[in-house]
């Protein structure tokens, strides 16, 4: 199939609006989507995005910060799409391709027929926006409703690997950190992490702590999410250095690595590391003799001339 990479502006207002573009050409036309476009040999994203809103908008704009990578599949092509949050410089935001724009707020981002890619980054937008609206206590209520253990993408893992033949062990007791799943064969300890409680990609030393594609922390009470997160992450560390003390392999699967759409490949992955760890723990050592003298006769060995009669 074929694979087109496109940048796309999500340019925001003083007042939180965001800006739509329906097309006025090919296959889509009447559909709405974020302005933007392909990038070229040599082009960063977010020079390609300048470039391509000065082309079809006549507008200049800053290019705030990344959102996030959308992959979709259309009928005849796989588009990544490279989405980044921006705001007006300069400009009046001219329509030179589009048939039609129009500013949105947050409840009104559905109201328009979305091209299937966008919509997919308006719903998590959307997501985004309805839980940083949510009261200290909703937000308490529900993150207090999802469980530790038998989690979805930790179901996903355990199911895969019974049925492909491999037996296991969960939250074994006397090992740090209880983990998700044990496979002694293997001697191997595996996590299935969720993104946003173990800040997957979220680097909490920085001077600026910004979101990763797949953990959003909270705007609101947000040092609170920061400084859980960091606990988080510091204890995996701890109990993955406690578990390599006592020789026990360990591997971490991401909730994001088993989205249906790389579910297959991580699988395959964790087959082959494991097969791997076997091969390595139970290989033949081949030891390198040391370099001797010649064997004597057994009539040549000072035991058999002690036994001669003189």
């Amino acid at each position: 199939m074929k694979k087109i990479e496109v940048v796309a502006a999500i340019i925001h207002d003083s007042e939180g609006r965001i800006f739509a573009t329906q097309r006025g050409y090919g296959e889509w036309k009447d559909w709405w989507e974020f302005p933007g476009g392909k990038m070229e040999a040599g082009e960063t994203p977010e020079e390609a995005l300048r470039r391509e809103i000065w082309e079809e908008l006549e507008t200049r704009i800053v290019v705030e910060q990344f959102v996030e990578t959308v992959e979709w599949d259309y009928p005849s092509f796989h588009l990544t799409m490279h989405c980044y949050l921006c705001h007006v410089e300069s400009g009046h935001l001219e329509l030179k391709e589009h048939e039609a724009a129009k500013w949105l707020n947050t409840d009104e981002l559905e109201s328009v027929n979305w091209l299937p890619a966008d919509r997919e980054l308006v719903r998590k937008q959307k997501k985004q926006s309805d839980m940083d609206k949510l009261t200290a206590q909703q937000r308490h209520n529900n993150m207090a409703a999802i469980h530790g253990k038998d989690t979805k993408p930790e179901m996903v893992v355990r199911r895969w690997l019974w049925g492909n033949g491999y037996r296991y062990r969960l939250n074994h007791p006397r090992l740090p950190g209880k983990p998700d799943i044990v496979m002694r064969k293997y001697r191997t300890c595996i996590f299935v992490n969720g993104c946003f409680w173990h800040g997957h990609n979220v680097q909490l030393q920085a001077a600026q702590i910004d979101n990763s594609e797949c953990c959003k922390i909270p705007k609101t009470n947000r040092e609170f999410w920061v400084a859980k997160i960091r606990r988080n992450q510091e204890r995996d560390l701890k109990v993955q250095h406690e578990l390599a003390a006592m020789g026990w392999h360990i591997i971490t699967i991401w909730e994001c690595e088993l989205k249906p759409k790389v579910r297959e490949k991580t699988l395959e992955s964790l087959a082959y590391t494991l097969n791997r760890i076997f091969l390595q723990d139970h290989s033949v050592r081949h030891y390198e003799m040391p370099e001797e003298e010649p064997l004597m006769a057994a009539e040549d060995t000072p035991a058999a001339y002690g036994n001669k009669k003189t």
